[in-house]
């Protein structure tokens, strides 16, 4: 799996970075490679819903907004697509 992640500030990406993993596609992966994406762009971790699991199933994308998250963000939104080449 080859994630593309990205910060976006009013609608420019302000930060991203390719993320890859061995493990297949299941919820509890999803959360995990969340919370590994995170942790190596600096960022707090978002709280993750069945909805975002769904939609990254579905459309290949996410989108954490800044309600997803406890903490205070440097962003507006967090959104990782699904960028493997088939």
């Amino acid at each position: 799996m080859k994630i593309w992640c990205k910060l976006l500030l009013n609608n420019k990406i302000k930060a991203d970075m390719i993320y890859s993993s061995d493990l297949d596609m299941s919820y509890e992966s999803y959360e995990n490679w969340v919370r590994e994406i995170c942790l190596k762009m600096d960022i707090p971790a978002p709280i993750v819903l069945p909805t975002h699991y769904k939609n990254f199933y579905l459309f290949h994308n996410s989108r954490f907004k800044k309600g997803d998250f406890i903490e205070t963000t440097s962003f507006d939104t967090f959104m990782i697509e699904d960028c493997r080449e088939d």
